[in-house]
């Protein structure tokens, strides 16, 4: 997002939705095929990484990231009383230092990180939380599965 992109970009669920298709079907493998030759407590953690994962692709695909609300009045009398800097000429909304535009929400984010479309969801102050316990619990589940299929191939 450092750059404006040259074509316009639409936020369209259908990343998010290949996401949710290869995790199910991913989980379902490995539930037919991997758990049924594991001890008890394996599965235990194996089903709560999953639940886990699934918990925090939720919250942070729903949860606000932190959106700038946009002013009632006229930009022009905003431009009289703030500076120019301070203001998004694009959503007429008083940034603040650490704010950015999104060009895929058009919406201006408070402490904006970057537009996810894993989550097709923009990650800024109020989700950027979960959106790193997501990313975490989605890589920790990913060692683990491989760790149990490698074990019970050997």
């Amino acid at each position: 997002m450092l750059s404006t992109p040259t074509r316009k970009v639409e936020k369209r669920p259908t990343t998010l939705i290949v996401l949710v298709v290869v995790f199910t079907l991913t989980v379902a493998i490995e539930i037919v095929n991997v758990l049924p030759r594991l001890p008890y407590w394996q599965i235990g953690v194996t089903g709560g990484l999953i639940l886990m994962t699934i918990s925090f692709l939720a919250i942070t695909t729903s949860r606000d990231p932190g959106y700038l609300d946009s002013s009632k009045t006229d930009f022009l009398d905003l431009l009289e009383v703030f500076d120019p800097a301070q203001l998004c000429s694009d959503c007429c909304t008083i940034r603040t230092s650490r704010s950015r535009h999104c060009t895929v929400c058009n919406r201006c984010v408070e402490r904006f990180d970057h537009h996810c479309p894993w989550i097709n969801n923009c990650v800024g102050l109020k989700n950027h939380n979960a959106f790193y316990i997501f990313v975490s619990s989605m890589s920790l589940l990913l060692a683990v599965s491989l760790a149990q299929a490698i074990l019970c191939l050997v």
